[in-house]
């Protein structure tokens, strides 16, 4: 080794440095194979972590992925909604001969009873008060307000004055509002009795005062919904139905033929989903009006119960009212109303059965021909299609054609 002694005594060793040099340079990379070997490591646990993210993913989707609709429940969907079609139609002709009958109805005085609606709160059945009485109790109030008030205006004057001026209603025993008149017998009972008072209306007349608001507010609600149902079908009279003869339409083709099958097939089934979103708002605004009108102690509990029944309890109670509105369609005067449904449906039985019939060629297409298949769920054309259509469908639009020619058509035969 060669050795070189500088001046102040030390020597240099050329080799040493060198040999140190190598070290570092053999740790360095020893330290980068190291580091490119746990990169790797690294790596392959990262693809391998991807990699089963990945088919974890595809194993949720596919197990997400609706499955195709089986042979055995297209054939069950297929006669299921067929089968509800049977029952709507005849279901909707009796709901719109209900409506038809009411419709007509809905003129003159006291419209409210004639429709078995009453929506007068002083009168049967929120109070004890017939409306005769709850009419005459009104009239005197308003003579006896009137004759106070010509009293006040012709105190003072002569007797000759008074003679000629004076009318008779304000004469004291004048005016056929003070007589009494007899019980109203308009109502005959059914599913609105307006005869008797009762439950929860007569609690109004408690002289506690919670259970009074108590019966003050179902007054108030069922007063109101109703009311609205006789402005809707007084309405309804005088835009359309106020003219409307059931007769006239029978007969050959006519433009009273052709009104009243478009009344009947349209129109009605028209109003009567309608009558729907009508009644749902009627009753959701009458459960806040109820809650304020002739309401005292109970007016915060009942605003917050409407509330809490509209906007967190789904508005129960204006389903319910839903089901009160269909209830009454189907009971109130259905003895006329089975008789107009007899008139319609034999009248035009070949609109009918078409309707029925195309509802189930839909439903053959949709199910057995995948007419139905969406993104969220796959419905295959069946190998048989063809052969359901035809029986399901073009058998009967052919007999109903045969029907039309051979048996008459639905525009000239008389009813």
């Amino acid at each position: 080794m060669i050795k070189s002694e500088t001046q102040s005594g030390f020597s240099l060793q050329p080799d040493l440095f060198n040999k140190m040099y190598d070290d570092i340079k053999d740790s360095i990379k020893q330290i980068k194979k190291k580091i490119d070997v746990n990169n790797k490591i690294n790596e392959n646990k990262k693809r391998q972590q991807d990699e089963a993210a990945k088919k974890e993913e595809e194993e949720e989707k596919n197990k997400k992925k609706p499955k195709p609709m089986t042979r055995k429940t297209k054939i069950m969907y297929t006669i299921f909604f067929s089968v509800v079609t049977m029952i709507c139609i005849p279901i909707s002709i009796y709901f719109s001969s209900s409506l038809l009958n009411k419709f007509k109805k809905a003129f003159g005085p006291q419209v409210d009873l004639k429709l078995k609606l009453p929506s007068e709160p002083g009168s049967i059945p929120y109070t004890k008060l017939t409306r005769d009485q709850y009419n005459k109790k009104e009239n005197q109030r308003e003579q006896k307000f009137s004759k106070s008030v010509a009293d006040s205006q012709q105190k003072g004057a002569g007797r000759k004055r008074r003679q000629k001026g004076v009318s008779r209603k304000y004469q004291r025993g004048g005016g056929a509002g003070d007589e009494a008149g007899p019980p109203s017998s308009t109502a005959d009972g059914g599913f609105t009795n307006t005869k008797i008072p009762g439950f929860p209306h007569s609690a109004a007349e408690n002289d506690n005062p919670l259970i009074q608001g108590f019966g003050n507010y179902f007054i108030t609600y069922f007063s109101f919904v109703r009311w609205v149902g006789v402005k809707f079908a007084t309405i309804m009279n005088d835009a359309w139905f106020k003219d409307l003869e059931i007769s006239k339409g029978a007969g050959s083709l006519s433009v009273d033929k052709f009104w009243d099958f478009l009344t009947i097939t349209h129109i009605l089934p028209f109003l009567v989903l309608l009558s729907i979103p009508l009644t749902f708002l009627s009753s959701t605004i009458a459960l806040i009006w109820a809650s304020i009108n002739n309401q005292f102690i109970l007016m915060p509990f009942f605003l917050i119960c409407s509330c809490l029944s509209i906007f967190l309890g789904g508005n129960w109670p204006s389903h319910l009212c839903l089901f009160y509105k269909d209830i009454y369609l189907v009971s109130s005067g259905s003895t006329s109303t089975i008789e107009t449904f007899k008139i319609y449906l034999k009248r035009y039985k070949f609109w009918w059965l078409l309707l029925l019939f195309l509802s189930w060629g839909i439903n053959i297409w949709g199910f057995m021909g995948g007419g139905f298949s969406s993104s969220s769920q796959k419905i295959s054309r069946e190998y048989d299609y063809i052969a359901w259509l035809v029986g399901g469908f073009g058998v009967e639009i052919f007999a109903l054609i045969i029907g039309i020619i051979g048996f008459g058509d639905m525009f000239t035969s008389a009813i």
